[in-house]
């Protein structure tokens, strides 16, 4: 067979162009995926500051439930100082070197510079090492070191004066020297002496990382089991080999986004592939009838046929699979660094070209290939060989029984989806069943295709035929005799239309309802911190200025409920949302709408949280829970009130002092101030403004910069959607292309015999125009009528609203762009099939 298939593809090749740029860009999509989803599997983070240690001891970022990490704590996770003294006493321990990270800018001309830099100890500098340039080592308080890029970036030598903020506070540097790394680092430094980084840190009783340098024959493999005996237990992780780079990077481990994007685009490139294929194999098969006419008169079996058929897609399928590997791994890393750029993976995971996944998105494009070689020569085969032969037509119009149950199925199944979507997740874990129902329903008409392309037809054609006197008539006519061919050209239509409209609506309504975050916040003056946050004197400055009514200090973070166990599991991977508000102005700026107790009980240990969750979590006023803050830190608190809040956007609000400790800052980033009744806003940030100058860094922004507080992953979503969204028009666009030009190519005789009798040229191209609407609109309708699913559930998931956000424009636009592209496709077709001369158009194949 393999022997047949191959002659036959050397005079049939032209019929599987189609099939071999789907698969090509199908095939290529899934290696792209697999490089990314094997990124995000292994997190390959080279060590850079601590290449210097052999063993490092750090805070454990995973949130641990039932020995299960089921998500990662969103603040730097820290340990006892305590362990370092333990730790250097171990055999085989050269060094036990402490180090801490903390916010900081530099002040030039009395206005911050953005240089990204870190403070940190000195003497953690060995473990690059850092080599001195210029000047010499920080010695005293007052004193610093800043690294070569820094000094670059601020312009400053060995001996100049500097004033650098931390902490809350502005104080005057010396730079006492400029130092290297001795390997390429993507973090800056300035580093400080002790007794500076123990004023500046946010506790100076903890440190971020304990790197341990071996004595000299000592294996680090040992050396970490003698480390985990001695320290090792919950939110502690003993760390060697690349592994150490989690432990500087600890970012590298939320790639939860990374691995959900790869698995989406190898989905979706799976069923687009399936879809497409499938189309143009089965165009290529119902093309080929007379053909397989002629085997089976000759004594050829209904399987060796079909295996002939199988062996040309397999063929095909191998070849355009192979050639894609290669652009596929370069396409694989353009769109991680695209996904890196825009925060979804942090810049230090190192991408992994490895083969594993590419070989099994191979054996996958080749198994959706050979599935869409099944379902298409299954048709072939029922047409009856006399029939063929004599040129009557063979099309089968009726679906299979099997085709029908697993139609109804999917329905079924999607309509599944959507009461999981409305009542089981929340927040935007919601556009996951969304989107699915959405895409199981397609496959579903896609397997019905032909009934309700049969049915809509007949809805259709009277009209059509009404309007458009002649041409309408014969493109009625054509549309009857060919449902089964019209229906493969409305697949990817119907797709491009769905996908297209459920994708952008759902990414706009997330937009938008990401406000309501917020929207109680909207009538304060919000200040945001300089690096590091506010120091205890800020608040009563911005209370004194005429005009504020109240102002309280604001700062948002993420956790879990542990304690009773969390009904919900947490909000969503990265947690319940936390919100810290000043106790006796909480009230006044908006923080929440009460149902029971107060917001000026929130002090010390207490919290106050949903009322509806208080009814799940059987805990009321008066009752306590213990929850996981951002550092891994366990806390009791005691629920002193409740409050109402929209569905898919409930937080916990915890006091300020009590949230901002645990965070890595460990000091509030924001200051809201309401204004006095007769004031506006506008008024009384013009009244704050030279109060908010006095802290350098700070200043005044709206209330969208808080939405960064509780999502900040929202535009890095938005843009991988959108990029994805384009990869995928643009397949299912040449899918379009390519099966119209395949159909309107096997229409050759048709046209010739049309001319033969008359036909003008121009009627023609009339009579396939109106066909091309008309595939356009039943094509456009279907895919109107599929992505509400999505993002009409979205919508009333997540904002309570049947009408998503975003311009009806929006969906003309797809719609005008599907029609343009399947009349220009229709047309263009149809005109390189007229070029051939009348009589020998009409020549039998």
């Amino acid at each position: 067979m393999f022997q047949l298939a191959r002659r036959t593809l050397r005079y049939r090749w032209g019929g599987y162009v189609a099939t071999f740029i789907g698969m090509f860009f199908c095939s290529m999509m899934l290696v792209a995926a697999g490089g990314m989803m094997e990124t995000g599997l292994r997190q390959t983070v080279l060590p850079q500051r601590l290449a210097g240690a052999d063993v490092v001891v750090a805070g454990d970022p995973r949130y641990i439930l039932a020995d299960n990490p089921v998500g990662a704590l969103n603040e730097r996770v820290q340990v006892d100082r305590d362990l370092v003294t333990k730790l250097a006493a171990l055999p085989g321990v050269k060094a036990a070197i402490p180090d801490v990270a903390f916010d900081t800018f530099v002040l030039r001309d009395g206005s911050p510079v953005d240089t990204e830099a870190h403070g940190r100890d000195w003497g953690s500098a060995v473990l690059s090492p850092y080599s001195i340039g210029a000047g010499a080592a920080p010695q005293r308080a007052g004193e610093v070191a800043l690294d070569t890029d820094t000094a670059r970036r601020i312009g400053v030598s060995a001996g100049d004066k500097i004033k650098i903020g931390a902490h809350g506070a502005v104080g005057e540097f010396t730079v006492t020297g400029i130092v290297a790394p001795a390997q390429p680092t993507t973090e800056r430094s300035i580093f400080f002496t002790g007794p500076d980084v123990q004023r500046l840190a946010r506790d100076p009783a903890r440190v971020d990382t304990i790197s341990l340098v071996a004595q000299p024959g000592t294996d680090a493999a040992a050396l970490s089991a003698k480390a985990t005996a001695a320290v090792g237990g919950p939110g502690i992780a003993v760390l060697t080999g690349n592994d150490r780079g989690n432990a500087e990077f600890p970012a590298s481990l939320e790639v939860h986004d990374l691995i959900l994007i790869a698995g989406i685009f190898v989905a979706l490139s799976l069923v687009a592939g399936l879809l497409a294929v499938a189309s143009t194999l089965s165009l290529v098969a119902s093309n080929r009838e007379r053909e397989i006419a002629v085997l089976r008169a000759i004594g050829a079996t209904p399987w060796q046929t079909r295996r002939m058929i199988l062996a040309e897609a397999l063929v095909v399928s191998l070849l355009a699979t192979t050639l894609s590997v290669l652009p596929g791994w370069f396409v694989g890393e353009f769109l991680y660094r695209m996904v890196v750029r825009i925060g979804v993976a942090p810049e230090e995971l190192s991408y992994e070209r490895g083969w594993v996944l590419p070989v099994i998105a191979y054996v996958l494009a080749v198994a959706t290939s050979l599935g869409a070689g099944l379902i298409a020569g299954k048709r072939a085969l029922r047409a009856r060989p006399t029939a063929a032969m004599a040129g009557t037509d063979t099309a089968v119009k009726r679906t299979g029984w099997v085709r029908r149950i697993i139609g109804l199925v999917l329905f079924a199944y999607s309509g599944g989806l959507v009461f999981v979507a409305l009542n089981l997740v929340t927040g935007p874990f919601i556009a996951g069943p969304a989107n699915w129902a959405a895409i199981l329903f397609a496959l579903g008409v896609m397997l019905l295709g032909r009934d309700i392309t049969r049915v809509l037809v007949a809805v259709l054609t009277p009209p059509l035929r009404r309007m458009s006197s002649v041409s309408g008539y014969l493109a009625a006519l054509n549309a009857k005799a060919r449902v089964p061919q019209l229906a493969a050209v409305i697949t990817p239509i119907m797709l491009m239309t769905s996908v297209a409209t459920a994708t952008t609506y759902v990414i706009t309504t997330e937009a938008a309802s990401i406000n309501i975050y917020t929207e109680s916040l909207a009538g304060n003056v919000i200040i945001k911190a300089p690096p590091g946050g506010f120091g205890p004197e800020a608040l009563p400055k911005i209370r004194e200025v005429a005009g504020v009514a109240a102002a309280s200090e604001f700062t948002a973070s993420a956790g879990f409920v542990d304690d009773p166990p969390d009904p919900r599991a947490g909000a969503d991977l990265g947690g319940w949302q936390f919100k810290g508000f000043t106790a006796d102005a909480a009230e006044k700026v908006g923080a929440a709408t009460m149902t029971a107790g107060s917001l000026t009980e929130l002090k010390g240990d207490t919290v106050v949280i949903n009322d509806v969750y208080s009814k799940e979590l059987k805990r009321g006023v008066g009752d306590t829970i213990t929850l996981r803050l951002g550092d891994n830190s366990r806390v009791n608190v005691k629920i002193v009130g409740l409050m109402s809040e929209k569905v898919s956007f409930e937080s916990i609000i915890l006091p300020i002092d009590l949230l901002s400790k645990h965070t890595t800052t460990g000091l509030p980033l924001y200051i809201l101030a309401a204004p006095q009744p007769g004031t506006s806003v506008a008024q009384l940030s013009a009244a704050l403004s030279g109060v908010v100058a006095a802290f350098p860094g700070a200043q005044i922004v709206d209330r969208y910069t808080l939405r960064g507080s509780f999502e900040h992953h929202l535009g890095a979503e938005e843009l991988v959607n959108y990029l994805f969204l384009a990869l995928l028009m643009g397949f299912i666009a040449i899918s379009v292309i390519n099966t119209l030009f395949l159909a309107t190519g096997h229409r050759r005789r048709e046209f010739g015999l049309q001319r033969l009798i008359g036909a003008t040229r121009r009627q023609v191209l009339r009579m396939t125009a109106v066909e091309g609407a008309l595939t356009a609109l039943i094509g456009i309708g279907l895919g109107a009528v599929i992505a509400p699913l999505a993002f009409v559930t979205f919508a009333l998931g997540r904002t309570g609203k049947f009408v998503p956000a975003g311009s009806p424009l929006i969906f003309l636009l797809i719609a005008g762009a599907a029609a343009v592209l399947t009349l220009g496709g229709t047309l263009v077709a149809v005109l390189r099939t007229l070029r051939n001369r009348p009589l020998e158009a009409a020549l039998p194949t």
